[in-house]
């Protein structure tokens, strides 16, 4: 899910006068806590999703490693989320008598074909049953106001404290 969220802020002075008045801490972590309360209604649909299209254990397993991790690498002056996948379970991980490894959430989200029956151009046996994409879908149009909430409260919010 390489879809991201811009926008562009009614008064964006006011709003960056408003962060430059807090320390550099301070307004990084307000900036941080509104990118993931954008991102949460995203993470939340997505488990839920899991667990009911998926169903059974392996969606159970799916909603449980599902999380909310910031960007590894990330240009100064901007902070970025994702929704994805633990790494390291080994549950998801299948390795054919050929050694092939096939990672089961991805096979679920976007379907698969029958073991030996894969390669290139062949029909898909299984069908998708994806969880992340309708929640992207249906979350996405709303973060830039969750966003911008969020971010007037916590300005606000700071401000008091003073």
């Amino acid at each position: 899910m390489a879809d991201r969220i811009q926008m562009q802020i009614k008064n964006a002075q006011l709003v960056q006068n408003a962060l430059n008045a807090f320390s550099k801490k301070i307004s990084q972590k307000v900036v941080r806590q509104g990118v993931r309360a954008a991102w949460k209604p995203l993470l939340d649909r997505a488990k839920e999703n899991a667990r009911s299209s998926v169903g059974g254990e392996m969606g159970a397993l799916i909603a449980r490693s599902m999380q909310l991790r910031a960007f590894r690498r990330q240009k100064k002056g901007s902070y970025g989320m994702l929704v994805r996948i633990k790494a390291g379970v080994d549950e998801f991980v299948v390795v054919s008598e050929s050694g092939r490894r096939a990672y089961i959430p991805s096979a679920i989200e976007y379907g698969h074909a029958f073991p030996g029956r894969g390669g290139k151009g062949a029909p898909k046996d299984v069908a998708a049953k994806p969880f992340a994409r309708p929640a992207l879908d249906a979350t996405l149009p709303n973060a830039p106001k969750i966003f911008e909430k969020h971010l007037v409260h916590a300005i606000h919010e700071e401000n008091a404290k003073r």
